[in-house]
């Protein structure tokens, strides 16, 4: 359940964004989200749009894009995608890999229209 912790951080930023752009009406928030922080996008969707009720953001769509898991082999500088937390270099068969990716988790975009008439 730590999707909602996650939420309501987005939510906090967008509106502070939306409050510094002047009079405007969220409609879209974009995040990018490693693979590894294994969040669950229907929870998110859920979670944000019952935050979101009674704000600037109350509609609005949360677009979540997955960032893929991958990792540099500390043995033999392969690198590759991790799959189902399978750590295990394919090229050597070490499992001692660096992450490169899949854990990210940032605001890439808040998509805003202006409010008529206020």
């Amino acid at each position: 359940m730590h999707e909602l912790g996650i939420c309501e951080q987005i939510l906090q930023v967008a509106l502070n964004a939306a409050e510094n752009a002047g009079n405007v009406k969220i409609v879209t928030v974009r995040v990018r989200a490693g693979e590894m922080r294994r969040l669950v996008p229907e929870l998110m969707s859920h979670y944000f749009e019952f935050l979101a009720k009674d704000t600037p953001a109350n509609g609005a769509r949360l677009e979540i894009s997955a960032v893929p898991a991958r990792a540099r082999c500390k043995s033999c500088d392969a690198e590759y995608n991790i799959e189902d937390f399978d750590f295990k270099c394919p090229a050597c068969g070490q499992s001692e890999p660096d992450l490169i990716s899949g854990m990210e988790l940032f605001l890439e975009d808040i998509e805003v229209e202006d409010v008529i008439g206020a």
